[in-house]
């Protein structure tokens, strides 16, 4: 039998580790319930963060733990496919549909579309649909190039013809490359990068500015976005492009270049979808409602963006300021 002493070390150590045990343990308040903090994915852009902080900060106020977890557009599908991270609250198709598509098939979920609509491709001005109406065609805007340039038709199609046209793309980092689109379908448009945002929203504003087309001067588009909250070009339209069909990117006889496929363009607009660990279902029940419900539309994300251009403006106040100017709204939220 262990004496006095023994029992009495032993009946300390019973009460310390009694007491760390406590103390690692989270406690419950009354009427809460414990749960795992579930991860929201943020991205580097800011009206992605404020949608995310927007929906964290309802999951709070419903007694769900949040965390946020930095990542970029393509490693946020290793995260949610694995499960290191739950929820992303917006993915762009314009630049993350493929990653998208294939993580579907890796244990995530597509958990719903906003209603705000996003269109990008090459824009012409007001200058050049009064000179040539049909340039918001694409094979309209390469005659009204070869027009232009006192070309015949057809002239500039063919490789080491001359080009007789300019497109400015965005900067390297959008990742939005138009030189297979041209080649395709047989353009005879130089595609030139822009060296940075600064320089396309300088072409912007020199297309607002046009008032006609100078003799001889090469026909140009641009790349512009919408909803664009940057200052983009008011004065002209989008270049429709062939429309994207399962066709066009397997028979090469479907569309204008019969030897080649991906003779089309882009959809109309790319939609904005939100994305799941397919675990939430079962490891957050009562949040899934929500996460399925949430919505934003054009409205908002110029609302967001022009409050994020006040001072001393950051993603979190921004979001608490959009809960607050949307209550009714939220209420009808699950």
């Amino acid at each position: 039998m262990p004496g006095k002493p023994l029992l009495v070390a032993v009946a300390v150590v019973a009460v310390a580790l009694s007491l760390l045990i406590t103390k690692a343990a989270p406690r419950a308040l009354p009427g809460e319930r414990l749960s795992p903090p579930l991860t929201i994915l943020l991205n580097d852009w800011h009206s992605q963060q404020v949608f995310s902080y927007i929906v964290g900060q309802l999951l709070e106020q419903r007694g769900q733990a949040v965390e946020y977890l930095d990542t970029d557009t393509v490693l946020q599908f290793d995260a949610l496919a694995n499960g290191d991270g739950h929820f992303q609250v917006a993915v762009w198709h314009n630049r993350m549909a493929d990653d998208f598509e294939r993580a579907l098939d890796r244990g995530v979920i597509h958990a719903g579309e906003h209603p705000l609509r996003f269109s990008d491709g090459w824009w012409v001005s007001d200058a050049t649909l009064a000179a040539c109406p049909d340039a918001a065609q694409w094979d309209g805007l390469v005659a009204c190039a070869q027009r232009q340039a006192g070309a015949t038709p057809g002239e500039g199609e063919a490789s080491g013809q001359p080009l007789i046209g300019r497109f400015e793309g965005p900067p390297a980092t959008f990742d939005r490359d138009y030189t297979d689109r041209v080649s395709r379908l047989r353009m005879p448009f130089s595609v030139e990068v822009a060296d940075s945002l600064g320089a396309l929203r300088a072409s912007w504003a020199a297309f607002d500015a046009e008032t006609g087309l100078p003799d001889g001067a090469p026909i140009r588009a641009v790349y512009n976005w919408s909803p664009n909250t940057l200052g983009g070009p008011v004065n002209g339209q989008f270049v429709r492009f062939p429309e994207p069909r399962i066709g066009c990117f397997r028979d090469p006889g479907w569309g204008p270049n019969p030897d080649d496929t991906g003779d089309c363009g882009d959809p109309d607009y790319f939609p904005v979808s939100k994305a799941a660990w397919a675990g939430v279902l079962d490891s957050f029940p009562d949040s899934w409602a929500l996460l399925k419900a949430v919505e934003f539309d054009s409205t908002d994300y110029r609302q967001i963006l022009d409050w994020m251009g006040a001072p001393s403006a950051e993603p979190r106040s921004v979001a608490r300021r959009w809960i607050a100017a949307n209550a009714d709204r939220i209420e009808a939220w699950p």
